[in-house]
């Protein structure tokens, strides 16, 4: 099991490039390469790689007034019901891609999906963005209710599935929020989206559940820059050579050998992990 940082294994890409030390612009590049390397081995499936397995629930439905309503503009204020603070995304579990329906008033029975939480990162608990200026004016006091089909995920990495309690699993498709928005049951696709408001990516859910419904993900991990990364050598050897292949395809320079040698490297590393996970590729000569 190797156990090494960000910043050791952009030392190691260097070594693997033949470059002592870099600045400027080369320094940026090994750094996208990188990124360039994570991202492709996490998509290619590699084994080895940390991620997250854990379950999660969306909250159902709720019910809130709103204490400043959009005339012409994009956002509404919400309340709690006593005239405090509702903390929409920490408390009330309100996310972007929740269904608002207005209960009274005028706009009654009408739906609007939540665009993002605050206009700002300092009103995020209090104000929901709708996204477009309203044509009818949302009058104080009207009351609304929120059918929440988003999970909030422990970091930004990417989800590689969702499986709902009974077995079922779900399908990515990110253009449900355009196909049938408001549609409400049972889910059967998801996305993953992110606030930037709240700084927190979120597991949106199509159709909407409207109670609560537990589902297990598994989710990559994400990395941050001083963090170790733990993981057989076989896996980190496999980023760094994607990371290879990533620089030496943006150099435009690389010729043909060089480039097939880069790709064949990837693979090699694909079949060093396939070799130290089976135990079918162990053999005892008698």
């Amino acid at each position: 099991m190797a156990s090494t940082s960000l910043a050791n294994m952009r030392g190691r890409l260097e070594d693997r490039l033949g470059y002592g030390s870099s600045s400027g612009v080369l320094s940026d590049q090994l750094d996208e390469a990188l990124n360039a390397g994570m991202a492709r081995a996490f998509a290619d499936g590699v084994r080895g790689l940390q991620r997250d397995v854990f379950t999660g629930s969306t909250h159902g439905q709720t019910t809130a007034p709103v204490v400043a309503g959009a005339t012409s503009g994009t956002s509404v204020t919400m309340d709690n019901g006593s005239g405090g603070d509702p903390s929409l995304h920490t408390t009330l579990h309100i996310a972007p891609q929740d269904i608002l329906e207005f209960t009274s008033g005028d706009r009654s029975g009408e739906k609007v999906l939540i665009r993002e939480l605050g206009t700002t990162s300092s009103n995020e608990e209090t104000v929901i963005d709708l996204g477009v200026p309203q044509a009818t004016e949302i009058v104080n006091n009207t009351t609304v209710k929120i059918t929440r089909r988003a999970i909030k995920l422990p970091s930004s990495g990417s989800i590689v599935g969702v499986k709902l309690k009974d077995g079922r699993q779900l399908t990515y498709e990110p253009r449900n929020a355009v196909f049938d928005p408001y549609e409400t049951g049972d889910p059967l696709y998801f996305e993953q989206r992110y606030s930037e408001n709240t700084d927190t990516s979120y597991l949106i859910l199509y159709p909407a559940p409207t109670s609560a419904t537990v589902v297990t993900v598994i989710q990559n991990r994400a990395f941050v820059f001083d963090e170790a990364f733990d993981g057989p050598e076989e896996a980190l050897d496999a980023i760094l050579e994607r990371a290879v292949l990533a620089f030496k395809t943006w150099q435009g320079q690389t010729s043909g050998t060089e480039a097939g040698l880069a790709i064949g490297a990837v693979r090699d590393t694909d079949n060093a992990l396939h070799d130290a996970s089976s135990a079918q590729k162990f053999f005892i000569r008698q």
